[in-house]
């Protein structure tokens, strides 16, 4: 299903939230089968891009403080706030 999605994280190649944002973009797409949200969609489409794209940045902050921990990587704020995520 996902086989055009790409690696967000690794040991040298840092994540930004837009890109966080723009694979869970992709992954809603995919997930409901349509470029979009019908109109009475719209709201729970972009709350549940807004969801996945914080856990994301969670995720790849975790892998990144961890790295760092270890001796590599740095770590980032989500930088995801919920007004521009949406407006996004």
């Amino acid at each position: 299903m996902a086989k055009q999605l790409r690696a967000l994280h690794d040991v040298e190649m840092m994540s930004t939230s837009a890109e966080a944002r723009a694979a869970a973009l992709h992954y809603v797409r995919r997930v409901t089968g349509g470029a979009g949200p019908q109109p009475q969609h719209r709201e729970v489409f972009e709350e549940t891009v807004l969801e996945i794209a914080v856990a994301t940045q969670r995720l790849i902050d975790q892998l990144s403080s961890d790295a760092q921990g270890a001796g590599g990587g740095s770590s980032r704020g989500t930088g995801l706030g919920h007004d521009e995520a949406a407006a996004g």
